[in-house]
């Protein structure tokens, strides 16, 4: 660091020979107008390196009002760190010498640096926002090095790719970069270039991992480069006394170096001085209400982004910190979106959770859902249904009933993509058959498949169990899509027989049951005998069945001996169809069983159909009629 007060005096003179200071404050006011985490001590020492190295080729806009904050910063930190300056100022090694000299090992792959305290990383981590490579407040070297006896190693692998996106802020490839941090327990963590940004910040690997996803860290395993550095006598001393926590008796770089380290033991946050309280806030220590609330602006937007990195590893801690945020009056847009990452990947039914408690459920509820959500919930029409339908759930705690008509198009659309999900959702939400959204209605209908009929089938089912009337109101596409199915069909004719009403069953549900043996006869043997339980007694059909019903049953035997059975239930054996007799004749086995019926309903033997009689084999008239066959014909030859 620069120690020499004239030096910083001389250049700061020198940046005033070419900035007035009104052109100065109007910088500090722009780039802080940003970013709100910003001080101006930190835009003014951004600004004196721009002056010095402007004349550079790398400084391609020499006008620093062209320049973004973050545009601004990233060309400074890439190609001209202020450690690096610092060291030139000096009279020091060149940022290349040092680099050399703490480089442990080079192949044609990979290139590692290797960090001894908290100036070291600061230099090896321009241009990338670890937390070990702050140079303003906050930085953690010394939590992790007493904490965990960290030793840091920077691994840069040459064949990936450093650049970064239009925006400047995300990585082509977040992986060229990574520090691993060899912890005196054995454990390593690593932290790639995007420091969690693009969904890898720190986490615990193991050497196998690690050579698993790139082989090019082999090598330097096998060589032993990543070993850890104990911890000195005077840092397990350092760490013995913190651990006590006795933060009045502390010099004032201890106390300093005791927040840095993250303790907070007997630590008042509004005694600290700016400097202090500055290192606090960058360190993202928790904070009571009353300290969040005597935070400047400035202040604020610092220990919030922070923060929401720490709190973004667990969602518990998401959730605890956006709850503290909302209590001290910030709402949910005002969050950072990192925040809300471990929450999303707990599941929709968390999220919808989170969000009712967080936002006020009036007309603005959607729109205020943050953006990194809202994609989530729509990235499925089964994330979307699980969202509403949770929704509505939550809701009825508060006594509030969810009308489905305030949900946005962009939900319903993504549902209306599912057939089942549509149909959920139209089962769950919608009361009135008049307000099925079209999108769903459509989806049901036109899928021409047997779910498709099977779901349309339940929903006539449904409605009119809601209301008879809702009976004469069903979309006839409903019917159209039940009618692909016979056995379907029919299940719609018995719901709407239900309602005692067989008028009401439309004749192309009639038309698709008599594509099929097995359901006319089922839907006959309903108009003849069946049982209504909605009225609770029997209710059969009073005319008779229809031709063209008796004529697909008869051309199955089985079914037919079947129907001439309910026919004796209800009368005598000379009302059942001719053309269903003919059609138990032609099959013996049949004839059999029917004339078993007959014996067994004690029906007289000149009742007995001639054509039946006559298809029995001699033996098996007698072993079915036995003496009754015997006499009858005694009695013709006596008279003959």
């Amino acid at each position: 660091m620069i120690t020499d007060n004239a030096k910083m005096t001389a250049l700061y003179s020198t940046l005033l020979l070419e900035f007035s200071e009104s052109t100065i404050k109007k910088l500090v006011s722009k780039f802080m107008g940003e970013d709100e985490t910003l001080t101006e001590e930190t835009v003014k020492d951004y600004l004196k390196r721009f002056e010095k190295y402007k004349g550079n080729p790398k400084i391609v806009k020499k006008d620093p009002f062209q320049y973004k904050w973050k545009e601004l910063e990233n060309v400074l930190d890439a190609d001209f760190p202020a450690e690096a300056s610092e060291a030139i100022e000096n009279n020091e090694e060149s940022l290349d010498v040092i680099k050399e000299r703490l480089k442990v090992y080079e192949d044609d792959n990979i290139i590692i640096h290797k960090a001894s305290h908290q100036g070291e990383t600061v230099l090896l981590g321009q241009g990338y926002t670890f937390c070990i490579s702050r140079k303003e407040g906050g930085n953690m070297y010394i939590a992790y090095r007493l904490r965990a006896g960290s030793t840091f190693y920077f691994v840069r692998l040459k064949h990936k790719d450093s650049n970064r996106l239009e925006n400047g802020l995300t990585f082509v490839d977040p992986s060229h970069m990574i520090v691993m941090d060899a912890q005196s327990s054995g454990k390593y963590q690593w932290t790639w270039a995007d420091n969690g940004s693009q969904g890898h910040g720190t986490q615990d690997v193991t050497v196998e991992d690690a050579i698993k996803q790139f082989p090019e860290l082999l090598p330097a395993f096998e060589k032993k480069i990543f070993k850890n550095d104990p911890i000195s006598d005077v840092e397990r001393e350092k760490l013995k006394k913190f651990q006590g926590g006795d933060f009045n008796s502390f010099t004032y770089n201890e106390k300093m170096e005791y927040v840095k380290a993250g303790y907070t033991k007997n630590v008042i946050f509004k005694e600290l001085d700016k400097k202090m309280r500055n290192e606090y806030l960058g360190i993202g220590h928790t904070l009571t209400s009353d300290d969040f609330k005597s935070l400047s602006p400035s202040e604020r937007g610092r220990w919030i982004t922070v923060s929401s990195l720490l709190a973004s590893t667990t969602s518990l801690r998401a959730i605890t910190f956006c709850r503290f945020l909302k209590d001290n009056g910030l709402q949910i847009k005002d969050m950072p979106e990192n925040v809300f990452q471990p929450i999303i990947k707990i599941g929709t039914t968390t999220i919808t959770d989170f969000l009712v408690e967080m936002i006020r459920f009036d007309e603005n509820f959607y729109n205020n859902i943050p953006k990194v959500m809202l994609t989530d919930l729509l990235k499925s029409p089964s994330s979307s249904y699980v969202f509403v339908y949770h929704l509505k759930t939550r809701l009825k705690y508060i006594d509030y009933t969810l009308d489905w008509k305030t949900i946005p198009k962009s939900f319903l659309k993504q549902i209306s993509k599912d057939l089942q999900k549509s149909f959920d959702f139209i089962i769950y939400l919608i009361d009135d058959i008049n307000d099925i959204p079209i999108e769903m209605l459509s989806k049901i209908c036109q899928a021409s498949t047997e779910l498709a009929a099977i779901k349309a089938k339940d929903l006539i089912h449904y409605f009119i169990r809601q209301d008879k009337e809702n009976a004469k109101k069903i979309p006839k596409c409903l019917f159209d899509a039940v009618t692909t199915d016979s056995e379907t069909s029919y299940g719609v004719a018995y719901s709407m027989y239900t309602l005692g009403d067989f008028t009401l069953i439309p004749q192309e549900i009639i038309n698709s049951i008599l594509g099929n043996a097995t359901t006319t006869f089922k839907y006959v043997t309903l108009l003849l005998n069946g049982i209504n339980p909605h009225l609770g007694h029997n209710r059969g059909y009073s005319g008779d069945v229809p031709e063209n019903m008796i004529e697909v049953i008869a051309k199955n035997p089985h079914l037919s001996c079947q129907l001439a059975e309910i026919y004796l239930k209800k009368d005598s054996v000379d009302k059942i169809p001719e053309r269903i007799l003919n059609a138990i004749v032609t099959s013996y086995q049949s004839t059999l069983t029917f004339a078993n019926i007959l014996k067994n309903k004690n029906t007289p033997i000149e009742a007995i159909p001639k054509i039946i009689m006559d298809k029995l084999k001699p033996d098996h008239k007698m072993q079915i009629f036995g003496k009754i066959v015997e006499s009858l014909n005694k009695f013709v030859k006596r008279n003959k």
